[in-house]
């Protein structure tokens, strides 16, 4: 992976969240991340059903 494929990989992060903030402003259901903000590991897809529109992993929260 180059810089150009992290840089896409991060715009596409950042579009991601600014839509999954416009949806929560709107009262719309929202998905849950698949990677952590913080850390980048993989939130666990029963944290992601529990706790709908997670950003965090437990460890993180």
């Amino acid at each position: 992976m180059d810089d150009g494929d992290r840089a896409s990989e991060w715009q596409q992060r950042q579009i991601a969240d600014a839509l999954a903030d416009h949806q929560r402003t709107q009262g719309h259901p929202v998905a849950s991340r698949v990677d952590c903000e913080e850390c980048g590991e993989e939130i666990p897809l029963a944290r992601r059903r529990v706790v709908p529109g997670c950003r965090f992993c437990v460890d993180c929260q």
